[in-house]
């Protein structure tokens, strides 16, 4: 393989967790005396940095608002919404392949830290990533630049032998950041227009055709099916 690292993205890539992310938001709606704010589609809040969202949501919402709304939302989510997640279909055998074949994999996330170990440990995963990284909960505005960086500087990853994997515009833009060749992933929570960056070069629409993107150059004219490789 061309690859030596994949760098994962989490909800969205790895796992459909939108059932426990929709339920803890709709407790903290609830428990802040806002229950109107269920009715709007969420499929956006899915991968973003949470304070962020929370703050797009609550509008003109001073910071003390946000950080409310978002204690709530964390004190569910942290003790059940976590688990109420679901593995896409093929990424254990993907990841299997990767470890057979020698190449590394990590995470990075804006889901916090404990939770991102929380949830590959109960799919038992977590023993497959090299390192995992997610948001540090005391900070509340760090990005996923800030996160990729953080792994980036644990880790012994090559940028030029490295390829990131997302389903939003934060990982085309984070890995764009630190030279790092994006593929985008076409089951996620993200648009299609959001992998419309020079950095993406593929997007897949299954986690197998990911092999295929490792074992052939992005400059590739004859990609194997199910790849889209982009100019």
């Amino acid at each position: 393989m061309i690859y030596e690292s994949v760098i994962f993205d989490l909800d969205g890539t790895l796992s459909d967790p939108s059932d426990g992310i929709f339920r803890s938001l709709h407790h903290a709606f609830d428990t802040i005396g806002r229950p109107e704010l269920k009715e709007q589609d969420l499929r956006w809040f899915i991968g973003p940095p949470v304070f962020d969202s929370f703050r797009r949501i609550l509008e003109n919402a001073d910071d003390e608002a946000v950080h409310t709304a978002l204690n709530h939302f964390r004190t569910r989510y942290g003790t059940v919404g976590k688990f109420e997640n679901r593995l896409y279909e093929g990424i254990p055998e993907l990841l299997g392949t990767l470890r057979s074949r020698g190449v590394r994999a990590y995470v990075a996330t804006s889901k916090p830290h404990a939770f991102a170990r929380d949830i590959l440990s109960h799919f038992g995963l977590a023993d497959l990533f090299d390192d995992i990284q997610g948001h540090d909960v005391a900070a509340p505005h760090e990005t996923k630049t800030d996160v990729l960086a953080r792994l980036l500087e644990r880790n012994p990853i090559a940028p030029a032998k490295s390829i990131m994997v997302g389903d939003r515009h934060h990982d085309v833009h984070a890995s764009h950041d630190f030279g790092i060749p994006c593929v985008g992933v076409l089951w996620g929570f993200g648009d299609p227009g959001e992998f419309d960056h020079p950095n993406v070069v593929a997007t897949i629409a299954a986690p197998a055709d990911l092999i295929g993107v490792l074992e052939h150059p992005p400059a590739s004219r004859n990609p194997p099916d199910g790849i889209s490789m982009l100019p």
